[in-house]
């Protein structure tokens, strides 16, 4: 590197973001690892401090250094824009003095001027639970955390530097039977901290990037396309590393070099070397890297037989950032004059209406208004402060998170009931569903349009072809299908293409193709498939309504969208004349703001009369992993049908035990079984079938075991509905109890031998309903007053189809909140056509307010979780969907945009003017200051703030039954609190339609905080029981942490 630099040209970067800086930070090494007196220190700051974002105390350090010069340093390091990290010092603290003594280590830092705590999630070996409490505990405390993360290798399998290569890993022959660590299992608990409030993750160099020789790029390149660029940060301990992360990912990758780098790091960063490999990704002049998959990547130790190229990566790494800006309702009845104010306000900032054209990426103009730009970091500060600009979102990745399910849930189809929702509302003909998704395969059979009549005379979208995918495909039953991709491809290191996905509506991943089945798939009769009795019957929710896809994600890392894409696709289907909207995404983390990811674009289509429903989330069982928290959007967590996939483990002593298991293929017959500690060599799995207990290591995923040589696995494990093995692999999932026997019979046999059968499928009452351990729970932690998730619906293990492209059979069972939002979605069309003037709040209601806390037999819901409980609301919400009670609720709640309104003003993030270019309407106004969020016309009471005092709530209903009635209220108070309804009566009649009614709530015999306790309200008129849940929690401190 040169011995001079143009400081002017850095200082006139505008592609380098101002501090402080969300990506690109440079966090610099600080006392011990270089020994900096004071003078140096300042010296450093005086002369680069312009490109250091933080300074990192050495481990322990702290505890060494006199408390005046630390103090000196820290103000210094302010001085110049540079936060503090104590490095990581605090497991000593915790092992030392526990709990206490870290509360207290928290505090001290924070008087001392520290503005980050390291954690070492390695070195504290605590369970996950406790990890994410001291994260909790920081943040509360008023610093940023910043867990550590390392990747450990057995020793004798890293190459001595002889046999390294500069980006790749030369395997060695292995001489330990040691699994690598799971890297999925490490991104799933960096991501649980990014949830819990963390706000960077670090990665150590030990093992994945300390030489530059031998980096592991495929574990780095997995850890910044799950966690995103932003949230990481790598160590680079040489200039060499330092080249290499920015030539890969680019200037704004995060990372910790020591302080002799910074200006090598900043002329890297200032030349953009790395877009020149983002032009061309096989122009670097480096080897690709080898790596062995399965166990390089989840947890065995390499497998010098098996020698594979890695699978493509393609990061998250904006080139330019994208930033969506949100000028509220459209001010033009003509799109065309609506795009033309776009490119004015953008040209406004850029200086030409060539710069503004190149810069665009999307204009949102029908359904509302606002564009989406490739934009500096400086131009987008401009453009916040434009009088005509309400917020500037950021372009995050979001994710994309049956036979049996109708007659489970009543909705059969038989002419018996013909009397029922389905029939009695002709099973959703003339509706139209929009799906967001990843695109659909038209040729499946539950695409088939026998019988249906015209196109809906309001449907104003099209068929758009592309890579195999023709107008043509689309028919009665598909009447359309568009893709949106720009958004996507302007924050990924390399643009998607036609080699890795259909540049069209076409699924590739086959994740579309299942949610528009479950949400309206046609009839699809006399399956037949392994398990299930022959002549089953597929079919979707409203199997007659029409479907219009819109595919906004991308087989990209397992399933990615951008918001720039998801909005686009809002935008064009407000204007398209869907009727509802069923859209399987959210964000990675959990909602922190009014404004990410689909609320506001999902605010206008509500406003529209169209019915948006989203999921919870997989972020269970955790509390407050809820994701798609705004009232106006129906939120589904996700339950169990009364059908269990079982499968039978016999030992050769004839005892059988049952278990789970989504195999397929022929009976194992009797076959050596070994316990996993029990591995000497990773040969030694070769022809056996492996036992493993669930904490006691990171388990390898079957496709590790089965590339290895073994021949099925027994996953012991605490009660879980989700299933995770491929059906063509003896896999099985066994409780503890009986994985402890089983593993007794092993120790007591000399040659101990299992078989292992195919699935089949027990249905009925025997099998207990439960919503998942996956299904993301509330409170939601930004507005825990509104309760989250609103309803549950089937969602585990239903039988959809595959695309032709994937492996196995045609149909099979698959998990998560993404599958039970459609079933919502199809009974929402179900319920719109039945009741064609009822609004989107009137509909959510109906079906939270007639919901059951009990399966169909009466039997109350349970919650998986690390010890089952009976379910309550942040569970589900007001329950388990009946539908057939939906119908006919006698009661609603139902809100309009006063209310929604309301809801964004109490987040004192809306302004009266924000509000009036929301809305389109100069009179709307946000609500007093003494208006509570609280009063939100939500069918649920949730109070997480009670006091000594009494909080007095209001709700209005609406009689959406018979015209003369009488209700009266039926309380079930929360444990220990005191809850009365006033009046005491609800009269309806011809002149009286609505009603008002007061909650008033106290603590009863509670001095003390609490957690939340449950209980319910019930409107009765004899015919019909309308009941929300209520939910409330002393807090007589506040921001106490428990």
């Amino acid at each position: 590197m040169a011995g001079h630099y143009r400081w002017k040209s850095f200082e006139e970067n505008e592609d380098r973001p101002e501090k402080p800086r969300r990506y690109g930070v440079t966090e610099m090494r600080g006392p011990r690892y270089s020994v900096l007196s004071q003078n140096v220190l300042q010296e450093i700051f005086e002369s680069m401090g312009q490109f250091v974002d933080g300074l990192k105390f050495s481990g322990g350090s702290n505890s060494l250094i006199p408390k005046s010069f630390i103090k000196q340093a820290i103000e210094m390091a302010h001085e110049h824009d540079v936060y503090v990290s104590t490095g990581d010092w605090a497991e000593h603290v915790l092992r030392s003095g526990g709990p206490s003594a870290f509360k207290e280590y928290v505090e001290e830092c924070k008087q001392l001027g520290f503005d980050t705590i390291e954690l070492n999630a390695n070195s504290l070996e605590v369970p996950e639970d406790t990890l994410l409490r001291y994260v909790r505990m920081i943040k509360n405390g008023g610093l940023r955390a910043k867990p550590i993360f390392a990747v450990k290798f057995n020793k004798s399998d890293i190459p001595g530097r002889r046999n390294r290569a500069f980006g790749s890993y030369v395997v060695p022959e292995p001489r330990s039977s040691e699994f690598v660590e799971d890297i999925d299992l490490l991104i799933r608990k960096a991501e649980r901290c990014l949830e819990a409030g963390a706000d960077t993750i670090m990665i150590d160099a030990d093992d994945v990037c300390k030489y530059a020789d031998s980096v592991r790029a495929d574990i780095i390149a997995k850890v910044i396309g799950r966690l995103g660029v932003e949230k990481t940060m790598f160590e680079a301990s040489d200039a060499k590393l330092a080249e290499w992360f920015i030539k890969r990912y680019g200037p704004n990758v995060n990372l910790y070099v020591d302080h002799s780098q910074i200006m090598d790091l900043e002329c890297l960063r200032g030349r953009h070397l790395a877009f020149a490999f983002l032009a061309n990704v096989t122009s670097i002049d480096l080897p690709e890297p080898d790596f062995t998959i399965g166990p390089g990547h989840g947890g065995g130790a390499p497998d010098p037989a098996r020698v594979e190229a890695p699978p493509v990566v393609v990061p998250f790494v904006p080139k330019s950032p994208v930033y969506i800006i949100y000028l509220g309702a459209t001010k033009h009845a003509d799109p065309k004059l609506v795009a033309q104010s776009h490119l004015e306000i953008l040209k406004s900032v850029l200086g030409s209406e060539e710069a503004a054209k190149n810069s665009m990426i999307y204009n949102y103009q029908y359904g509302f208004s606002g564009f989406a730009a490739k934009l500096k970091p400086a131009e987008a500060h401009k453009l916040k402060n434009h009088p005509e600009v309400i917020t500037l979102v950021i372009n995050r990745k979001l994710l994309m998170q049956t036979t049996r399910t109708w007659d489970y849930l009543g909705l059969f189809s038989t002419p018996a009931s013909s009397k029922g929702l389905l029939q009695g509302s002709n099973m959703g003909s003339g509706a139209i569903i929009g799906v967001i998704d990843s695109g659909i395969w038209s040729e499946s059979g539950v695409f088939d349009d026998n019988g249906y009549g015209p196109t809906p005379k309001q449907w104003k979208g099209q068929c758009v072809s592309g890579d195999q995918f023709k107008a043509e495909d689309c028919n009665k039953k598909l009447i359309g299908a568009k893709y949106y991709m720009d958004g996507l491809n302007a924050d990924l290191a390399t643009s998607i293409n036609s080699s890795t996905e259909h540049i069209s509506p076409r699924d590739h991943n086959g994740h579309g193709t299942q949610v528009s089945s479950t949400v309206a798939g046609s009839f699809l009769s006399n399956l037949a498939f392994p398990g299930l009795s022959a002549g089953s019957i597929m079919r979707g929710a409203a199997p007659k309504a029409h479907i219009a896809m819109y595919k906004a994600c991308w087989d990209v890392q397992g399933g990615m969208c951008s918001v720039a894409d998801v909005w686009k696709a809002f935008d064009e289907a407000i204007n398209d004349g869907v009727d509802v909207l069923s859209v399987s995404i959210g964000g990675l983390f959990r909602d922190l703001d009014v404004e990410v990811d689909i609320a506001i674009p999902a605010l206008h289509a509500v406003n529209k009369g169209i019915t948006v429903v989203s999921p919870a989330g997989n972020g269970g069982p955790r509390g407050t992993t809820v994701i798609n928290i705004s009232p106006w959007i129906i939120t589904v967590a996700a339950t169990t049908l009364d059908r269990s996939l079982s499968a039978f483990i016999t030992l050769d002593n004839n005892q059988t035990f049952m278990g789970q298991s989504m195999y397929t293929g022929p009976e194992l017959g009797f076959t050596d079984v070994m316990f996993s500690a029990d591995m000497s060599s990773v040969a030694t799995v070769k022809g056996k079938v492996v036992m493993y207990f669930e904490k006691e290591r990171p388990m390898p995923g079957p496709e590790i075991l089965q590339r290895n040589g073994a021949v099925g696995v027994i996953y012991v494990r605490t009660p879980s509905s989700r299933l995770e093995c491929p059906a063509n692999f003896p896999c099985i999932y066994i409780e503890i109890d009986i994985g402890s026997k089983i593993y007794f019979h092993m120790e007591t046999t000399s040659s101990p031998k299992v078989k292992i059968s195919p699935f089949k499928a027990v249905i009925g009452e025997s099998v207990a309903s439960i919503v998942g351990g996956s299904s993301s729970r509330g409170p939601s932690s930004f507005s825990p007053a509104i309760l989250k998730p609103d309803i549950a619906a089937p969602g585990l293990n239903l039988l959809t189809p595959r695309i032709p492209t994937d492996e196995d059979t045609s149909e099979f069972a698959y998990s998560g909140t993404s599958m039970a939002t459609p079933v919502i979605a199809g009974i929402v069309a179900l319920l719109k056509n039945s009741h064609p003037t009822w609004s989107p709040a009137a509909i959510k209601s109906a079906i939270v307010t007639t919901a059951r806390s009990t399966d169909p037999y009466g039997e109350p819901l349970t919650a998986e979780g690390t010890t089952p409980k009976i379910a309550d609301a942040f569970d589900y919400g007001g329950g388990l969907v009946d539908m057939e009670k939906a119908t006919d609720p006698g009661l609603v709640y139902d809100m309009d945009m006063n209310d929604y309104v309301h809801y964004l003003c109490s987040a004192a993030l809306y302004s009266d003017k924000r509000v009036s270019a929301l809305t389109g309407n100069v009179t709307t106004k946000c609500p007093s200051s003494s208006s509570s969020i609280l009063d939100i016309n939500v069918p649920s009471i949730t109070i997480p703030d009670l006091k000594g005092n009494v909080k007095v709530i209001t709700r209005t209903v609406t009689n959406v039954g018979p015209v003369d009635s009488v209700y009266k209220p039926v309380i079930k108070a929360p444990l220990g609190f005191d809850v009365k309804v006033s009046p005491e009566e609800l009269v309806f009649n011809k002149g009286t339609s609505k009603a008002a009614f007061t909650v008033s709530v106290s603590s009863g015999s509670y001095k003390a905080n609490t957690g939340f306790f449950f209980g319910s309200l019930t409107w009765s008129d004899g015919l019909h029981n309308v009941t929300i849940p209520v939910s409330v929690r002393a807090n007589f401190i506040d921001n106490f942490y428990l």
